[in-house]
């Protein structure tokens, strides 16, 4: 897969856990984390067919700056912006 489209696919995901989750449909708790498999089914919408789990565990260890934070939450594997958050 082209950088390209992984560099789009970690902005749209990093624009969605700061900005606009609630906006877009997707349910975040009180620590900003929201279920990775949701992310993964708002990507698809939006044209990313190939994402899934792995795709995106490999676009996170590729980026330096770690703005994103994968954690398990029960049986869900989660996902949160770790700053810049400006949802109310």
């Amino acid at each position: 897969e082209e950088i390209e489209i992984k560099i789009k696919k970690y902005q749209e995901i990093t624009a969605v856990l700061r900005h606009k989750a609630t906006s877009v449909g997707l349910d975040i708790d009180a620590a900003g984390f929201v279920k990775v498999q949701d992310i993964i089914a708002y990507l698809q919408k939006k044209g990313f067919a190939n994402v899934n789990e792995v795709v995106l565990q490999q676009v996170f260890d590729n980026k330096d700056k770690k703005r994103l934070l994968l954690q398990q939450k029960g049986n869900h594997l989660c996902i949160r912006a770790t700053q810049g958050h400006s949802m109310k």
